[in-house]
């Protein structure tokens, strides 16, 4: 059972106040992370010998938890519980440009740059055959000597879950 719809769910016996010395104390931790990492880096020289090199990172992270306690000591019930929740997100992107493009080496670099973004979009789409269609226009474009285009991601998710559950009873112990 969920301990969030059911408080009671984790506990292993009745929720009735224990008496005469006995107590019961029970917590349940369950928490989460979710990360996603992407790296691309595109290096294009155009055939006058310039060259263009573009990095970009994006980091994404979400941390997620709950932690609930019951309890039971001479009558009285106590619970408690504490949820947080943290988001972060960071991205970068490196231009670098050596030498002096002209009107129609940028119109052609936008151009593989718009069929790189295709490509990177169909394979983290699933489909494998896709992302060859949108390379086929690469090679019309006269003025790029050669590209080179590395890309990587990384998905990481991690759960974790404890419960601990004391019970003791003072009187047996005298």
């Amino acid at each position: 059972m969920n301990p969030i719809v059911n408080p009671q769910s984790y506990a292993p016996c009745c929720p009735g106040a224990f008496t005469n010395g006995r107590s019961l104390q029970a917590e349940t931790t369950r928490a989460g992370s979710l990360s996603l990492n992407q790296q691309a880096a595109v290096s294009i020289a155009t055939r006058e010998g310039d060259t263009v090199t573009i990095n970009l990172a994006s980091l994404m992270t979400a941390d997620a938890g709950i932690q609930r306690s019951i309890v039971n000591e001479d009558g009285t019930r106590s619970t408690a519980q504490t949820a947080f929740l943290s988001l972060s997100d960071s991205r970068s992107l490196d231009i670098s440009v050596t030498g002096d493009l002209n009107a129609r080496e940028r119109e052609e670099i936008r151009a593989a740059l718009t069929a790189i973004g295709g490509m990177i979009e169909d394979f983290l789409s699933g489909d494998p055959a896709a992302p060859g269609e949108d390379a086929q226009g690469l090679g019309e474009l006269e003025t790029i000597a050669s590209l080179d285009v590395a890309f990587s991601v990384e998905r990481q998710v991690v759960y974790a879950e404890q419960e601990r559950v004391t019970i003791s009873d003072a009187a047996l112990a005298n």
